[in-house]
């Protein structure tokens, strides 16, 4: 296999086309650079009472290094039962989702299933916390393929796999 490339020019090096050390897919700069997961604040939002910050929970928790909300998309999620998942929609659509299905004892979902089994269908004492958020690459790529990479290495790194978690089975990439 033969590869050729461009030899670099002095055009390249006074205007290159893409800035290094910089993507156009950076987190927006209002949050002062708070990192960890918060409550979204919105009047009729059902997925904040189940939202938790970190600091308030475990130290034994791997440590934050995003902002997320609700909002939030292409994120990895953790659910704390009080006795993990992957999503690409908004965290407040799949967290009310769970919780729904939790209400209604659905039971073709492991979440669900195990609430019926173990808590009766409350949801009460549930906890959602942002693991990891997938930034879009500068030069594109396929988004999901890494959420998917990324949700299994949190559940090898958590040991949430059936018997000891929720997730019945590895996200296939």
């Amino acid at each position: 296999m033969v590869y050729f490339s461009r030899a670099r020019t002095i055009k390249n090096l006074l205007a290159p086309s893409r800035i290094w050390g910089y993507t156009r897919h950076e987190a927006p700069q209002h949050h002062f650079g708070l990192k960890d997961i918060f409550k979204c604040q919105k009047s009729r939002c059902g997925a904040c009472s189940f939202v938790m910050p970190k600091k308030y929970i475990s130290d034994e928790l791997p440590r934050i290094d995003i902002f997320s909300n609700c909002s939030s998309i292409y994120v990895v999620y953790l659910i704390l039962c009080p006795c993990k998942k992957i999503t690409k929609r908004t965290v407040g659509r799949r967290i009310s989702e769970h919780i729904r299905n939790i209400r209604i004892a659905k039971m073709n979902h492991s979440v669900s299933r195990h609430y019926k089994e173990s808590h009766s269908s409350d949801p009460k004492g549930t906890l959602f916390l942002v693991l990891e958020q997938i930034p879009a690459s500068f030069k594109g790529g396929d988004r999901l393929i890494r959420l998917r990479q990324r949700e299994t290495f949190w559940i090898f790194e958590l040991n949430s796999l059936q018997p000891h978690g929720l997730n019945i089975d590895l996200a296939a990439f």
